[in-house]
This record gives C-alpha cells, sequence and structure tokens, in this order.
C-alpha cells in the first residue's frame, strides 16, 4: 500500500514506488489533490483567486495534455513493436497518476523571493526555479516510462526530450512578456529587459533544437524494445496517510491566502479601472493604500512593454498631477517617466547625471515615442516632480522641444 514514504521514493526514482504507484486507481485522486496543490503555490500571491479561478487549472490541462502527447507516442511505439501493450485507457490512466504524483516539485514555486530579493534577482531565482524542477521532471519520466514499458533508456529519453522541447517553445511562444524591440527605440525596465532576454533565450534555443531531436529520436526508434509490466491492484483500504498528505497539502494554503490576497484584490481592482478606461478612480485607489498593501514587485499600469489594453502614460501622469496622492503613487509613475525618458528607473542611479539629462533631451527621447511633444510634455512632468533634480537639470529638462 502506498505511505508518504512511497511519495519520497518515487521522485526519487524509486523502481518499486514507480510500479506501486502505477498499479493503483488512488493516484489519480492523491495526484489531483496534488496537482491543485501546485496550482496554489504557483498562484497564492500571483492572482486573484475568487475573480480568476481558471489559473488553477492550467495545472490539470497542461499536465493532461501533455501527459497524454508523451504517453500516446511512447504506446504507439511499443504497439508498432508487436509486443506487449495495456488497452490504451487503462495505461494512460495508470501514466497519469505517475504524471500527476510529480506535482509536490511544484512547491518549491512558492518560495517568496520576492519578498528578501530584489526584483532583478527574484526574477532569476524564480527562473533557475522553474529549471530545476523541469529538469528533475522530464528526468523523472523518461525514468518511469522506462520502468513501465521496460524499454531502453537513450530512445525514450529523446522522445521525452522532443516533446518537451516543444511544449516548452510553445509556452515561450504564448508566454506573455516584454516586447523585444530590435531596434532600440523601446525603453525597458531592468526587470523587463531581463525577462525579456529569458524569454528571447529559450525561445530560440527551443526552436534550433527542434529539429535536431526530432531526428535523433526518429532515428532511435529503430533501437526501441519495450513491454507494458503493470499489474492493477485492488487495494482492500485506501492509502490513508497519503491521503491525508494530499488534502493537507491544499488546506495549509488557507491561512497563506488569508494573508496574501488582499494584495492581489488590490492589485486586480486596481487593473481592472486601467483596462475599463477608468484612469482617476484608479490613481483613486491606489492613493488609498500604501505600498506595502500591494504586491512587491507589482508595475502599476500602464506598462509600455507589454501589448496591454490601457490609457497612455502621458493621460495617468496628468490624471497624478491633478490629484492629491501619495509620495509612493508619485514615486512609481515618475520611475516609468525616467525609463520612458532614459532607460532608467531614476536619475540616482545614474553614475553621470549630467549624460542622463542630455539623453532625456535628446534626439533619441523623441524619436523613441515618435512624439517629439509628448517627450517634451514627459520632460516637463519629471522636472516638477523629481526631487532629487537640481535646479539646472530641471531648468535642462524644461527647456524647449528640440
Amino acid at each position: 500500500m502506498m505511505k508518504p514514504a512511497t511519495l519520497l521514493r518515487y521522485l526519487l526514482g524509486s523502481r518499486e514506488a514507480i510500479m506501486e504507484i502505477a498499479s493503483t486507481r488512488w493516484s489519480l485522486a492523491i495526484g489531483a489533490m496534488f496537482v491543485l496543490s501546485a496550482g496554489l503555490a504557483r498562484n497564492y500571491d500571483g492572482a486573484y483567486l475568487p475573480a480568476e479561478p481558471t489559473v488553477l487549472l492550467r495545472g490539470f490541462a497542461a499536465s493532461v495534455g501533455n501527459s497524454l502527447l508523451l504517453y500516446s507516442l511512447i504506446w504507439g511505439i511499443v504497439a508498432l513493436t508487436k509486443r506487449g501493450v495495456p488497452k490504451f485507457l487503462d495505461g494512460y490512466l495508470s501514466f497519469l497518476g505517475l504524471f500527476w504524483m510529480t506535482a509536490p516539485l511544484a512547491w518549491l514555486y512558492a518560495v517568496p523571493y520576492e519578498r528578501f530579493l530584489t526584483p532583478v534577482d527574484a526574477i532569476e531565482a524564480n527562473a533557475w526555479t522553474l529549471a530545476f524542477v523541469s529538469l528533475w521532471r522530464v528526468a523523472l519520466m523518461v525514468w518511469v516510462l522506462t520502468v513501465i514499458f521496460a524499454a531502453r533508456l537513450v530512445p525514450v529519453l529523446l522522445v521525452v526530450l522532443c516533446v518537451a522541447n516543444a511544449a516548452l517553445l510553445a509556452a515561450a511562444i504564448a508566454m506573455p512578456g516584454p516586447i523585444v524591440d530590435m531596434m532600440g527605440g523601446m525603453q525597458y525596465s531592468p526587470e523587463d529587459v531581463l525577462l525579456a532576454e529569458i524569454r528571447t533565450m529559450v525561445h530560440t534555443l527551443s526552436f534550433f533544437a527542434a529539429p535536431v531531436l526530432f531526428i535523433a529520436a526518429a532515428i532511435s526508434l529503430a533501437w526501441f524494445r519495450g513491454a507494458w509490466q503493470v499489474q492493477m491492484q485492488s487495494p482492500l483500504r485506501p492509502p490513508r496517510g497519503l491521503l491525508i498528505l494530499a488534502a493537507v497539502s491544499v488546506i495549509v494554503w488557507l491561512p497563506v491566502l488569508e494573508l496574501v490576497q488582499p494584495e492581489q484584490h488590490h492589485r486586480h481592482t486596481v487593473e481592472t479601472l486601467f483596462r475599463a478606461g477608468s484612469v482617476a478612480e484608479a490613481i483613486a485607489e491606489m492613493s488609498r493604500h500604501d505600498r506595502r498593501d500591494f504586491p512587491p514587485v507589482w508595475e502599476a499600469p500602464p506598462r509600455a512593454a507589454y501589448a496591454e489594453p490601457g490609457p497612455p502614460l502621458q493621460e495617468v501622469l496628468a490624471v497624478v498631477s491633478s490629484a492629491p496622492t501619495p509620495e509612493w503613487v508619485r514615486g512609481l509613475y515618475l520611475r516609468k517617466a525616467w525609463i520612458q525618458l532614459a532607460g532608467i528607473p531614476s536619475i540616482t542611479d545614474a553614475a553621470d547625471a549630467g549624460a542622463v539629462i542630455e539623453r532625456a533631451c535628446s534626439d533619441y527621447a523623441a524619436n523613441a515615442s515618435k512624439n517629439p511633444g509628448q517627450v517634451l510634455a514627459l520632460r516637463r512632468w519629471v522636472a516638477a516632480n523629481d526631487p532629487h533634480l537640481t535646479p539646472g537639470q530641471r531648468e535642462a529638462l524644461e527647456g524647449s522641444e528640440r
């Protein structure tokens, strides 16, 4: 009978644990709870769940789609060799249970890097965590398929890598992220620069790896041998220990949600108002709260690097100037203005402030927006709202249009 220790041994690749989980349908019920728990780990501090509950279903959709594709390929290959294969649905349900039982690895996504690292360092830490979990899952699925089909390791490895790379490429294409401006006209925040670099790297590597892996996997099929090894069991008693562990892995998020979801509620409210074009109401909503009432690395709209509907920055700045707003709100939009003008978050971050002022006043800034009049208005707004500017710097920014 499966026990909590069975899960640990399975995640470490134990052949006996793999066969034990594959041979019982309880793995589906337990695995589904783990997938839900993993969804909470991913999204507890990234989505307002009462208004965005579908984010919790993404793990189920992705796991069913990926596991079905992978199992279908291996099942079809084994069937072509005229060796022993199970009925398709029976075998797939065993494999789906094994696939879902890897979900506890996603608990690592719950580490709140944003709360103790800088935004850029947090993005890097999240990227490395994603890479670590993904590689562990791929390696485990290679071994699982090798065990349950008694297949040769190398052909299975190449087929799994081919499928995993295709999934990675699809995710890189579909993933919302900064729009890469190859001509350099668009200004990015440091966080957006890093995200764009990661997305481009993943997209490029997976694109060029795809044909190589496909050809290698196709060639390796000549050496593919395998036969189904799983014998289903009907346990008299449910695996109580694992059921309790799975249930606790979901319930434990309730007090965490109570602490973190108010931040997401405020974020969701403000972003909804911006999408509706209600700029004054959105700024008023932000002004009713402290910065700590929102997620730590949240970037309020508009986000220039993303193809998102909403008002332009100049319209938002006009509202910020015309209404009493707290210092943190003005500081947030001052950061956006500096990034758009000179590609830096603040004049205090510059080693050469004079060069930054010259950059902000140059044709470069005007060409970046294709609207010199708007750039002049942006410069004057920065001059009126940045307390770190010297009188001379302020005068330079308020100067006539170039």
